[in-house]
């Protein structure tokens, strides 16, 4: 969403909402958005290192269960998902509106 605002330091490549913000705010988005590009890079490793280490280490093929949905096993229900608080639920909709608030601020 960012890139939308972003502008470019020449505004060739600049996103197809630019227009409507300031340079200085268009230079900030395209900053943002540069360096939350970066921080899925290391989050796409991670997941990528966490798939090979549930592979190669406990030999178990998580790559079928995220395609079909089921994993290989007894099932056991006692680690069935269970429902948040309502205290976490308060938290993650302040932390979205904090995180809404500072993109759009």
């Amino acid at each position: 969403m960012l890139g939308l605002f972003a502008v470019d330091v020449d505004g060739i490549e600049s996103g197809p909402l630019s227009a409507h913000v300031s340079f200085e705010v268009g230079r900030a988005a395209a900053s943002w958005h540069e360096d939350l590009f970066d921080v899925l890079l290391w989050l796409i490793g991670l997941h990528v290192v966490a798939v090979l280490y549930y592979v190669l280490y406990k030999k178990e093929s998580l790559i079928a269960a995220m395609v079909h949905g089921q994993r290989a096993g007894p099932y056991d229900p006692s680690s069935s998902v269970k429902s948040a608080t309502a205290l976490r639920l308060v938290i993650g909709v302040v932390l979205v509106g904090v995180l809404t608030w500072l993109v759009t601020e």
